[in-house]
């Protein structure tokens, strides 16, 4: 008896020399953007994000889905959901930077099952550009990107392009569609990215593995200088990523670490908030957002900027919205201002000084004289 107890101890303590020995180097299951530093995988400097997935620049849109799966949202939202088969993960559109043309897409994850938990297999994407010589027509590509498990445990990854080649492809030449190139690389950390770089997007993917130190997990990054913008959603089916509905203004500052009402004001511009509130204000709020959201990213920064002082200084604030109690009268103004420098309507100008004058005693607001002095011409 005491022999056995031995016996089934040693095999156990086999089994476990093996899992050790098959188990990679920590360091070889670090993420895009993250280095191995004493054994632990950490986020380059301005990165951030889960060092053994994925970091990115800080100030991007970004999305992700990791292992059980664990979902982070544009906003920041963080939910634990069950998806099981392809889901709409993430769908908006983003400017060209060659062209300024729309670039619509649409990013479906491929989920499946594995003793009871749920991770990202594969995905799909639709990628629509505006055909130049059509009116009001497209132009459409639709990539399925499989990861297939070999009985080792390794995976061989191969794309389909739908329309183009229905067959098999590999992932080492780059795709041309529309001049614009898409690329696919597997990274040594076993995550295959896929960049989309004349429309500011990219996303990638990693699948479950039996080894626990490669995070499972899906995610999409858009560059906000690429003027993202997303459609309106009910809350019972829109994209993962946007979570909409979960959040107002007041804590997007909170969650975002946006202590800045512009920067917050502008982040959520970008985040699919038509119809949520600025700051309770209840009216011009959707006008408000479609200029802070069509506006140039540039033109959008310095017109903020010299703004600063609209959301900053309450004397104006009281003076500007007629001591009522409501924020109504200075949307109205800023969307004035919004008017001029983003559509240079000379009329927003003219409007806005015309509030100025006739709501506040420029005496007292020494900076409001800039405004006053300004050529609308």
């Amino acid at each position: 008896m005491k022999s056995d107890i031995i016996n089934i101890a040693l095999a156990y303590l086999m089994l476990a020399i093996v899992q050790v020995s098959v188990m990679s180097d920590p360091c070889d299951s670090c993420g895009a953007n993250a280095n191995c530093v004493n054994g632990r995988c950490k986020c380059q400097t301005n990165y951030t994000g889960n060092p053994q997935f994925h970091c990115h620049q800080v100030g991007n849109l970004y999305c992700q889905l990791l292992n059980d799966p664990f979902l982070t949202t544009f906003a920041n939202a963080k939910i634990h959901v069950h998806v099981l088969g392809a889901t709409r993960f993430a769908q908006f559109v983003t400017r060209r930077s060659d062209t300024n043309q729309s670039c619509d897409f649409n990013l479906f994850a491929i989920m499946e099952r594995i003793r009871g938990k749920f991770y990202p297999r594969s995905f799909e994407f639709v990628l629509k550009f505006p055909n130049v010589n059509v009116p009001s027509s497209t132009e459409t590509l639709i990539l399925r990107l499989e990861s297939n498990r070999q009985t080792d445990g390794s995976i061989v990854w191969q794309y389909f392009i739908s329309e183009q080649n229905p067959t098999a492809l590999p992932l080492d030449q780059p795709i041309s569609f529309n001049n614009c190139t898409i690329k696919l690389t597997v990274t040594t950390s076993r995550l295959v990215l896929a960049e989309i770089g004349c429309c500011g997007i990219q996303f990638g993917i990693r699948p479950y593995t039996a080894d626990p130190s490669y995070v499972p997990g899906i995610f999409v990054k858009i560059d906000t200088d690429s003027n993202p913008t997303f459609n309106n959603w009910q809350s019972t089916n829109e994209p993962l990523c946007l979570d909409q509905g979960s959040f107002t203004f007041a804590n997007i500052q909170t969650a975002q670490r946006l202590p800045d009402p512009v920067k917050a004001m502008t982040y959520h511009a970008n985040i699919n908030m038509a119809g949520w509130d600025y700051l309770n204000s209840l009216s011009d709020d959707r006008t408000l957002y479609v200029y802070l959201r069509s506006c140039k990213p540039i033109v959008r920064g310095e017109l903020l900027d010299s703004a600063w002082l609209a959301f900053t200084n309450a004397p104006f604030i009281n003076c500007i919205n007629g001591n009522t109690g409501t924020n109504n009268k200075l949307y109205r103004f800023l969307i004035n201002l919004m008017s001029y420098r983003c559509n240079h309507t000379y009329e927003g100008c003219e409007k806005a000084i015309a509030m100025i004058l006739g709501a506040c005693d420029v005496a007292n607001h020494p900076f409001l004289q800039a405004y006053i002095d300004r050529d609308c011409e």
